[in-house]
């Protein structure tokens, strides 16, 4: 088989999951850039899902210590997965998100392979991916509010919507570099947020720390994360599921300017619905305990707060409900409240999630 037909299989291959790889140019590049041609010509063969390493070296014409030294050797460049289950190993092929685009600046290194690499997910990002990214009606990810923001207002505030929740019923916690900031800090664009921020929890985790993407922290440390992205005014996000398995897998601290999700509402102008879902909370104003220091206008990302008359108003088809404008009103005029009308919750696991993309894909 031909090089530059063993890259369009790997390609068709990646683009059986939900979020997928559309063929372009860029693509094929990036893939070049991660993947040797005989590696790619074992990713081809690759499960989409974790199989056990005895049932994957059935597919292969190689030694089985080969094999193993081969996925090894790909799992630790953030190409494949591996999990440890029942003492037996579980490999499989990383997807490109969350995959093999977060594994190519997690670990925040500034070198000719991540300076390379990051004009052409940008470009690959504009011109091709996003639409593959935006492609399906159910949201990916969900906006998390400031767990202070609703937590006095509202009580019934179920577990998926605290993040401490989510981070103190963790075994285990990594933190790696946010792969968006890396991107484009590698380009000169971007901010100067901070960039060790990106957490992850369970195999995930597992797989960071030993694999070198990340490194382990505490709960106390991963809740100062959070705190401190809070004051820097980024916002929360994780996968729009719920937590009632455990398997809520990331929580992304998330700018406008580098995030591909909010980049997508603000700079493509994507119906902000098919691409991110918005927490279940509104922003309200207290007319008459706003001061008009347009501090609420500077915090929010969405462009859904304006002064008026010295006012501060609120436009609640723009308002994600993040809560960013609350924790830093200096005359207790912005409340969360909940909205009188949900359009839609957080699907019960992530399998169902998966599961519904593809079939808004028409992939299953």
């Amino acid at each position: 088989m031909k090089i530059d037909d063993i890259y369009q299989e790997l390609a068709d291959r990646l683009n059986l999951y939900p979020i997928g790889v559309p063929k372009t140019k860029e693509l094929i590049e990036i893939l070049k850039n991660r993947w040797e041609p005989e590696e790619a010509s074992i990713g081809i063969k690759l499960p989409t899902v974790l199989e056990e390493f005895s049932a994957i070296a059935e597919h292969y014409d190689l030694d089985e210590k080969e094999l193993k030294a081969k996925l090894e050797k790909l799992t630790n460049k953030g190409l494949v997965f591996h999990s440890e289950k029942g003492g037996k190993s579980h490999y499989c092929l990383l997807p490109s998100i969350w995959g093999f685009f977060q594994t190519s600046f997690w670990k925040g290194e500034k070198n000719n392979f991540t300076t390379k690499l990051a004009p052409l997910w940008d470009e690959y990002y504009y011109k091709d991916f996003s639409k593959e990214l935006f492609g399906s009606k159910t949201p990916l990810g969900r906006i998390i509010p400031i767990e202070k923001s609703v937590i006095t207002t509202s009580p019934e505030i179920a577990p998926y919507e605290k993040i401490s929740e989510i981070i103190k019923s963790r075994s285990l916690i990594a933190v790696g570099h946010c792969p968006c900031r890396m991107l484009r800090k590698l380009e000169d664009r971007g901010c100067n947020h901070s960039l060790e921020t990106c957490l992850h929890y369970g195999d995930w985790a597992e797989y960071m720390i030993k694999r070198g993407f990340g490194r382990e922290v505490s709960k106390d440390e991963a809740l100062n994360i959070i705190k401190k992205t809070e004051e820097e005014g980024l916002i929360h996000i994780v996968e729009n599921h719920q937590d009632g398995k455990g398997d809520i897998s990331a929580t992304c601290c998330c700018c406008s300017c580098c995030c591909v999700m909010l980049r997508g509402i603000l700079e493509l102008k994507n119906v902000a619905s098919t691409v991110l879902g918005p927490s279940n909370f509104l922003m309200k104003i207290d007319k008459k305990s706003c001061t008009g220091c347009g501090t609420c206008v500077d915090r929010c990302l969405f462009n859904a707060v304006r002064l008026d008359n010295d006012t501060a108003r609120v436009d609640h088809d723009l308002c994600m409900g993040c809560g960013l404008c609350e924790s830093t009103c200096t005359g207790a005029a912005v409340t969360l409240k909940r909205r009188d009308q949900i359009d839609s919750l957080p699907l019960p696991d992530l399998e169902t999630l998966m599961v519904k993309i593809m079939k808004e894909k028409g992939r299953i």
